[in-house]
């Protein structure tokens, strides 16, 4: 019984949100987050779609820009800091954080669990050039 409750449940969801894994938040005009954010570095699409708050960022970002959800902050809310990126390198900017209950519209840049926690730690991953 349980199991069919919860396949009903999975598509009753998927049905609303979509495939994906959403957590709806509380207080987030409507933003949905995905489950596991944290770990993630997300690429902007539009820019005028994340919510930053007041802080030094707000407005400032731009198209193709990096953000790294670094924490679960308490209600659904998250911590994020930008990430800068060059050939070579992802450089991290613990200085240039913020907080937001959603990612807007950007997209997902993988990156391993050892990465993450460079860029936590160091603030810096290599990256392989294509010609190498």
């Amino acid at each position: 019984m349980a199991e069919g409750l919860k396949e009903l449940c999975k598509k009753v969801n998927n049905e609303f949100y979509g495939s994906h894994d959403f957590v709806p938040t509380i207080g987030g005009r409507g933003q949905h987050h995905l489950h596991g954010l944290v770990g993630n570095i997300w690429r902007i699409k539009d820019p005028n779609s994340v919510r930053t708050g007041d802080c030094f960022l707000a407005g400032r970002l731009k198209k193709g820009d990096l953000f790294l959800c670094v924490c679960h902050s308490g209600d659904c809310f998250q911590t994020y800091i930008y990430i800068e990126e060059y050939a070579n390198c992802l450089i991290s900017k613990p200085e240039w954080n913020f907080g937001s209950y959603g990612i807007g519209d950007a997209e997902v840049v993988d990156i391993t669990n050892e990465e993450f926690e460079k860029l936590k730690r160091d603030g810096r991953i290599e990256r392989k050039n294509e010609d190498e």
